[in-house]
């Protein structure tokens, strides 16, 4: 009768954790963060979804979140967001979401009075899902509702051995940019990109990526402070500072596995 009720509890445990190990589970956890934002409050919904180590953005600059939401006050308005994209890692247990959000003053029945796009960078923990970063973008319109769509990295063929993480190709991608401007992501893009700047709808196609490129300033420099990687070492994040003239904020790019290269998924960029 033990060994059955064990042999139970163990099943039981597998189909919680195979559930839980799915980009369809990372998409709940984001929808479940954004209607504890709605239901509760913004603050509580940061403080139960983020990572003892996640990262956010205060006026720009990188700090740690849930140090940040546990000192500060309960704010007004009332934010909400959805997913309409999602990545996730071969092991299951990384990636991010990203979609529209919108901001009220009083009701979700008014007007919003700023809205943008989110980018969240996941992982899966003893607890469940917890974002390791959150940044995003303002902008004036939104895209019409699209059907959420998702990109498993397990469906691509990755090379066995690569010793060059992702905070490398950053490095590279850097170096690059210095010496060649905008030209430098001809090599570092890829073809199936997204690109967040601030006062612009998010860039998805290469016609819409090129527009968003070729407004670009020139003279942009990146300092990195910080970066993650999935377990399996097919997608990782970096973040830092980047600063143009007098202006200084805030940027995140993540990086993915394609073939025998890394190549820029998704970058956020507040300057413009």
């Amino acid at each position: 009768m033990q060994k059955c009720l064990l042999l139970l509890l163990i099943s039981v445990f597998s189909v919680q954790a195979y559930t839980q190990r799915s980009i369809d589970s990372m998409i709940q956890a984001e929808k479940n963060f954004a209607n504890t934002s709605l239901v509760a409050s913004t603050r509580a919904a940061f403080m139960k979804f983020i990572d003892s180590s996640g990262i956010v953005f205060e006026k720009g600059k990188p700090v740690n979140g849930l140090e940040a939401y546990t000192q500060s006050e309960r704010r007004p308005g009332i934010l909400t967001w959805e997913p309409e994209y999602a990545e996730i890692a071969a092991t299951n247990d990384f990636g991010y979401t990203t979609g529209p959000w919108k901001y009220y003053a009083n009701s979700i029945k008014e007007n919003p009075v700023a809205n943008g796009y989110f980018i969240t960078v996941w992982h899966l923990t003893n607890n469940g899902w917890k974002f390791l970063i959150d940044f995003g973008i303002t902008c004036s319109e939104q895209k019409k509702k699209i059907t959420l769509k998702k990109r498993n990295a397990a469906s691509a063929k990755l090379p066995k051995a690569n010793a060059q993480l992702a905070a490398e190709a950053e490095a590279k991608f850097i170096q690059a940019y210095t010496a060649q401007g905008v030209a430098a992501y001809n090599t570092f893009l890829s073809s199936q990109s997204r690109l967040n700047y601030s006062g612009f709808i998010p860039a998805t196609n290469a016609a819409q990526r090129k527009a968003l490129l070729d407004s670009l300033p020139r003279n942009i420099s990146y300092t990195v402070l910080g970066s993650g990687l999935a377990p399996g070492t097919d997608l990782g994040y970096v973040y830092g500072s980047a600063a143009m003239n007098d202006k200084q904020d805030g940027y995140l790019r993540i990086w993915r596995k394609e073939k025998d290269e890394w190549k820029i998924a998704v970058e956020v960029l507040h300057l413009k």
